[in-house]
Formats: structure tokens, sequence, C-alpha cells
């Protein structure tokens, strides 16, 4: 499991990642910045995100994502929630304006 405190620093490699095919990413996602977090009850977490939104996530996907703040909540088309750090989201995804033809529902 990941300490928190490691921050976004890649875990050590037990195999030899350069074995593995690479694959470019061409998804369309939602997403937002997390600026901070409350906990509502014992079992969900407020994340208030930039742009003065909110989602409500689980406890349980709170403590397996371990967000962090300045990363990012993503929603992909499926409605698959997640997590991505703010450095790697960054470097993978570019912001589309509304009204292009990007993102999705």
């Amino acid at each position: 499991m990941r300490n928190i405190a490691e921050g976004d620093k890649p875990l050590p490699m037990a195999f030899d990642v350069n074995a593995l095919p690479v694959y470019a990413c061409h998804k369309r996602v939602r997403a937002a910045k997390i600026t901070d977090w409350r906990f509502l009850l014992p079992e969900k977490v407020v994340l208030e995100l930039e742009g003065g939104s909110e989602a409500t996530v689980c406890a349980q996907w709170f403590d397996a994502k371990r967000p962090r703040i300045g990363g990012y909540f993503v929603v992909y088309a499926d409605g698959y929630e997640s997590y991505s750090p703010a450095g790697a989201f960054e470097l993978g995804y570019s912001k589309i304006e509304e009204g292009g033809s990007g993102g999705h529902g």
C-alpha cells in the first residue's frame, strides 16, 4: 500500500517495466482539481473541486484512491470515478472548452 507521505513519487518496480507494451491515451473525461475535502458522515467524503463544485464519494473510494489536494477527481464516460495525481493528469490531458467536441454527458 502506498504511503500518503510519498506524494506523487512512483513506487519501485519489481519487474522490468520495459517488457510491457506501450499505449497512448485518447480518452475524453470530465475532471476537476481537488481543492479540499470534508467528511460528511463516517461513510461519505465530500471533495471540494476547483470552480466551486463538489463530489461526494464513499469512504472506501477515498481510502482506496488516497486523493491529494491539487490532484484530479476524474469521471470517465462510463461513469467510473477515479483520482489522478496532478502531474500525471496534466501530462496526459488537455482541457477542451465547453461547446467543443470533447467530454461526455
